[in-house]
C-alpha cells in the first residue's frame, strides 16, 4: 500500500487544493444555493460509486484479464495499461446520451483516458483496488467541487465552458 499512496500523493494534494478553493468559493459568495441534507447526501453516494464501480470493472477485472495474457514483459504492461484506459475513456462519450455535448463527451473521454492510465499505473504497481477506488472518488470529488468554482454549474458543458475551453 505505501507504493499506491506514494504514486497517488500529487493527486491527494491536487483534491485538497480544488476543495479548498470551492469550499472557500462558497462561503464568500452569498448567492451560493445550498442544497438540501438529501440531495448532498445522494450526491456523495454517487460519487463514492461510480469511483469504486468502475474501478473494480475497469482495473480489477479488464485490467487483471490484460496483465494475465501480456504483463510478463514491460511491452505486456504497456498494452495492458493503454489498452484498459482505452476503453475506460471510450466509455465516457456515452454521456453525449446524458445531456452533454459532443464536444464536452470527446473532452473528457480524452481526460479519462488520461486519468485511465494513471489509475492502471497507479494499481499496478500498488496492487490495491480499494486505495485506487477511494483515489478515483477522491478525483471525482473535486470534479464536483470543481463545478462549484464555476458559479454553481453542475453540468460538464458549463465547467469545460467556465474553465476557457470555449470554440474559437
Amino acid at each position: 500500500i505505501r507504493a499506491t499512496v506514494g504514486a497517488a500523493l500529487p493527486s491527494f494534494l491536487l483534491f485538497g487544493l480544488i476543495l479548498a478553493g470551492a469550499m472557500g468559493s462558497m462561503i464568500s459568495n452569498p448567492t451560493t444555493e445550498w442544497k438540501s441534507t438529501p440531495e448532498i447526501f445522494l450526491g456523495v453516494l454517487m460519487l463514492i460509486g461510480v469511483g469504486f464501480r468502475e474501478e473494480i470493472l475497469f482495473r480489477g477485472v479488464i485490467a487483471n484479464a490484460i496483465a494475465r495474457k501480456y504483463a510478463s514483459s514491460k511491452k505486456g504492461l504497456w498494452i495492458t495499461v493503454l489498452s484498459a484506459s482505452a476503453m475506460f475513456g471510450a466509455m465516457h462519450i456515452a454521456n453525449v446520451f446524458h445531456g452533454v455535448t459532443l464536444r464536452g463527451s470527446l473532452i473528457q473521454t480524452l481526460t479519462a483516458f488520461g486519468g485511465g492510465i494513471y489509475f492502471c499505473v497507479v494499481y499496478l504497481r500498488g496492487g490495491s483496488i480499494w486505495a485506487v477506488a477511494l483515489l478515483h472518488t477522491l478525483l471525482n470529488s473535486a470534479s464536483a467541487a470543481g463545478a462549484l468554482l464555476t458559479n454553481g454549474a453542475g453540468d460538464l458543458n458549463s465547467i469545460i465552458d467556465g474553465i476557457g475551453l470555449q470554440e474559437v
